[in-house]
């Protein structure tokens, strides 16, 4: 595999095994080695770090199909634009983690995708807004952090309204819900809306159960009510009496504020709403003297990442399943080392289990409860199981491409920010109650999604 260019050198070393003389290390002898040094180097290092998305055939469907924007990348590796604008691209992936999506796929390993796009040349970059039926559409914008970033900016909408005067305010909290009846604030010295909160205010799990509105600094009589010194702040409002329920303190970072409101909110698809029993066999049965396990306890009982079987499925998934598990997480992949490190991130996690199998027998099983409409079906590499109190279930599936991808995954799942499908048979149990609706995909909130205020 060496340069041809590389013998010369190779024989003057040789040659130095007899002599006794030191070889001299002249420009000539440099060449041959800079070669060699150049073949050792991979060929197909990634040009991408974790944030970006690298895509494959198998995954590139599961990320379309999410409910946030999406931009991804054709590229060759031996281009030298595509090169030049990996670290932009990488850079801004980072800064919208969770609000929009970017990703990349490599047109020279799969040959047969670009034609179905229309890329014609690298990098071609296309984007869809939340809305998929409207995309794709080609970026012309520039190859920069700012480009790329100031663009996605526009794939996000707004729900969130400017809140000038306390009339105004008023009227934003008499359209919240009345469950929760909580409205959220931002105080902020921008004069737009950040971008970070048009992403909350669109999210598919936030939208339904809160209201938002933005107080500038101008905005001194809402200020002054509330004595804000300090901006940007966020603060969590009673309907009723539109006073403040909640400060938020933590980081100005989507993901934080999302789990923080969301912990407000019930009856979300996310799991976060402390209030709900873990199961319905503890709401019917208070009186029953077993108690649950505490996590420390039931972590020492269970290993952290769980071989699949029908028993410990329902054990764990079921409606009345004693551990009250919410989310049951099955990996399907040969290698588990990726649901094995999502699981040690978990373990401590109540309301998650997470299961691996490679049985063909318990894989066949799944396949006909998810899709039972549909000849049989590979499944993706990653399902999520949940059951409502009705016993109807519903799933949402993904294939990760690394670890990092599935455990930021689980976490929207847990947000309540991806599409589910509902169906009517529990994967590894008894069918659910009839009239539970089968292949109905939830709803995904108007044109948006999430990540930095």
């Amino acid at each position: 595999i060496f340069s041809v260019h590389c013998f010369p050198l190779l024989h003057s070393i040789m040659r130095t095994a007899d002599a006794p003389r030191k070889p001299e290390l002249s420009a000539a002898n440099l060449v041959p080695l800079v070669w060699l040094l150049l073949l050792l180097v991979p060929s197909d290092a990634h040009l991408f770090g974790s944030s970006v998305a690298e895509l494959t055939p198998k995954t590139l469907q599961g990320f379309l199909n999410s409910p946030k924007p999406a931009m991804i990348m054709f590229y060759a590796p031996w281009c030298g634009h595509c090169k030049a604008a990996a670290p932009e691209y990488e850079k801004a992936a980072k800064s919208l983690q969770g609000m929009v999506k970017l990703g990349v796929l490599d047109c020279d390993k799969y040959k047969e995708i670009p034609g179905q796009f229309g890329v014609q040349g690298f990098p071609t970059i296309k984007y869809w807004p939340s809305d998929k039926k409207k995309g794709p559409k080609d970026y012309q914008g520039a190859r920069s952090f700012s480009g790329f970033y100031e663009h996605a900016q526009t794939l996000v909408s707004n729900n969130a309204v400017s809140v000038s005067s306390l009339a105004a305010l008023e009227k934003l909290l008499q359209k919240a819900p009345e469950e929760p009846g909580l409205g959220v604030l931002l105080f902020t010295l921008k004069p737009q809306t950040p971008l970070i909160f048009k992403a909350l205010s669109s999210s598919p799990a936030l939208k339904p159960k809160l209201v938002f509105g933005v107080v500038s600094q101008k905005s001194k009589e809402v200020v002054e009510k509330f004595a804000v010194k300090d901006f940007p702040s966020i603060a969590v409002l009673e309907r009723s009496s539109a006073t403040v329920k909640q400060w938020y303190k933590g980081e100005m970072k989507y993901m934080d504020i999302a789990k923080f409101l969301q912990s407000f909110v019930k009856g979300a698809d996310g799991v976060s709403a402390a209030e709900e029993p873990e199961s319905s066999a503890e709401a019917t049965e208070p009186t029953k003297p077993a108690k649950p396990a505490s996590p420390k306890a039931e972590a020492k009982q269970q290993p952290a990442l769980r071989p699949l079987s029908e028993e410990a499925f329902l054990a764990n998934c079921a409606t009345d399943a004693p551990t009250g598990r919410r989310l049951c997480v099955t990996c399907f992949e040969a290698d588990p080392s990726a649901c094995s490190e999502l699981a040690e991130r978990l373990k401590s996690d109540r309301q998650v289990a997470v299961f691996h199998t490679s049985v063909p027998e318990l894989a066949a099983k799944f396949s006909r409860a998810l899709y039972p409409t549909e000849p049989p079906v590979p499944l993706p590499s990653v399902v999520v199981y949940k059951q409502s109190k009705s016993g109807a279930g519903k799933f949402a599936a993904t294939s990760p491409e690394s670890p990092l991808a599935l455990a930021e995954w689980v976490e929207q799942v847990k947000l309540g920010e991806v599409k589910w499908t509902h169906i009517q048979a529990v994967p590894l149990g008894p069918t659910a109650e009839p009239g539970s609706p089968s292949e109905e995909s939830a709803r995904s909130a108007g044109q948006a999604p999430h990540e930095d205020l």
